[in-house]
């Protein structure tokens, strides 16, 4: 299985790569996310709340804007028709989607703020209208469109039930696109499917396909036949079903297809329908049939669970994922990647673009023992990515002798790189020039977190002031009592030796 899904994404890079710059264009309900991250160190005293400080804002674009980005870092070019109210707030939406949304004096721009206590949601305020646009406005949203139809190869219809994409609305880019054997695709809202009559493929993952065929489905036999029956009432074409763990299927009249789940682990599935959707319409666009095209958007959409938030993967990420040494096999367990400094600093960044913090630790790690561990476990808990640097063969023979190390560097990494609380590994120490400290690598990666055990002081702990001086924190993690690698040799040697 491992050899199939690996070829299945090299041809989905090769898609993808080869789809540099397809026209794609969007319509639907457009908003902004906004995070407000902050610290909680007491109650507020006129209510059992918490209050919350030291706020760090971010601001990315949500609903059909989470589509926009996926196809725009795959490398699509992407049209976008949306609505905005005339606020600020659609200046920074127009900003973030590189493109001028329609403006509606009547609604404010959506925007949803979430209140956060490091990756808790404390609470979310939603500022939106969702009536349907009066008659001049909807006329512009279709004079956008069609002013965009002519140049595109495939559309998307984004439907958060936000008023955007109205039944004129849908009746009109769906007829139009069509007669021009443009491909449609919705990711579908609510429950009357028959709003999509005349698209290409609709996208509901299961909850919304038992929401609208009003029944639980629970063999992929009930999901074909409960599918066939709306596609034949509703005048749709196809669907793609995503079905968590369980994988997706594609099915139509003549087609029934069910790929099984790729993901090593879920850390996230919003937004893996944006990526879904995203994939199937660069296949579709570039002529692809619809199985073909599943099975791409399925080895795809398991590496954008895999990672933190919904957002949007790149190509090179992707590529990562293909060549990062990982197994690909999905019983084979979360395992976090062993990568050059280069690939690392790549990631590195990559995450703190999301808003995680990053923390980064180091040892020989010869035997891993249980206070090792405990150490690990205990510096995760104060960052959201953790970075494992070992030192080479060669480092730690320089410093613990020449019957060092009892274990080579690939299997420390590997011992280490199953770890949950490890979300990559690095070496260090290769060249006697570093003097088998990790200052280099600190000072490339530049953490938020330097983490080491009790046994040093702040100001003994390599690379310390570099992590300060960049605005981090270097926090020391008390010691299990008791256990040591060098002793565990002895005890062995001993035991031999009797």
């Amino acid at each position: 299985m491992a050899e199939n899904i690996s070829d299945s994404l090299e041809k989905a890079l090769n898609l993808i790569k080869g789809a540099d710059g397809l026209p794609v264009l969007v319509v639907g309900d457009v908003m902004l996310d906004r995070y407000v991250y902050g610290d909680v160190k007491r109650q507020a005293p006129e209510a059992n709340a918490p209050v919350l400080s030291d706020l760090k804002t971010t601001e990315m674009p949500g609903g059909a804007g989470n589509v926009i980005q996926n196809l725009s870092k795959f490398g699509m070019r992407v049209t976008t028709v949306g609505l905005a109210g005339a606020d600020e707030n659609a200046d920074v939406l127009d900003k973030l989607l590189g493109s001028t949304l329609v403006r509606d004096t009547s609604r404010p721009t959506i925007v949803k703020t979430r209140y956060m206590k490091g990756e808790q949601l404390i609470v979310r305020v939603d500022d939106e209208k969702t009536h349907v646009p009066s008659q001049t406005v909807t006329q512009e949203l279709i004079k956008a469109i069609d002013a965009a139809l002519p140049d595109v190869k495939a559309v998307i219809l984004s439907d958060y039930a936000k008023g955007v994409l109205s039944k004129e609305i849908l009746a009109a880019v769906i007829s139009k696109a069509r007669a021009q054997n443009i491909p449609v695709l919705v990711d579908p809202k609510g429950q009357d499917f028959s709003r999509y009559q005349g698209a290409s493929v609709i996208t509901p993952n299961m909850k919304e396909l038992q929401f609208a065929v009003d029944r639980d489905l629970e063999t992929d036999e009930d999901i074909v036949s409960a599918t066939r029956t709306l596609l034949s009432e509703t005048g749709i074409d196809a669907a793609v079903v995503t079905r968590s763990e369980k994988g997706m299927s594609a099915i139509s009249e003549n087609l029934e297809v069910h790929y099984p789940a790729q993901a090593r682990t879920v850390k996230n599935v919003s937004g893996a329908g944006d990526t879904v959707i995203a994939v199937l319409a660069i296949a579709l666009g570039r002529g692809l049939g619809l199985q073909e095209a599943t099975e791409y958007a399925n080895v795809i959409v398991a590496k954008a669970v895999e990672q933190e938030g919904t957002s949007a993967l790149t190509v090179s990420e992707i590529k990562s994922y293909a060549t990062e040494g990982v197994a690909m096999d999905p019983t084979a367990g979360r395992i976090a990647p062993i990568l050059s400094w280069d690939k690392a600093k790549d990631l590195s960044d990559q995450w703190k673009e999301q808003g995680l913090k990053v923390g980064f630790t180091n040892g020989c790690f010869d035997i891993l023992h249980h206070g090792h561990v405990t150490l690990i476990e205990k510096a995760r808990q104060h960052c959201d990515k953790l970075i494992m640097a070992i030192n080479t063969d060669a480092s730690v023979k320089r410093l613990k002798g020449e019957s060092r190390p009892v274990n080579d560097q690939q299997a420390r990494a590997s011992v280490l790189s199953a770890l949950a609380s490890i979300d990559m590994v690095v070496f260090f120490g290769e060249n006697i020039d570093e003097n088998d400290t990790p200052l280099d690598v600190v000072t490339y990666l530049q953490p938020d977190y330097l983490f080491k055990g009790g046994d040093y002081s702040i100001d003994t702990i390599v690379g310390a002031e570099v992590v300060i001086k960049g605005g981090g924190e270097v926090i020391v993690i008390p010691l299990e009592d008791g256990f040591s690698t060098t002793n565990t040799i002895k005890r062995i040697t001993s035991l031999n030796d009797d």
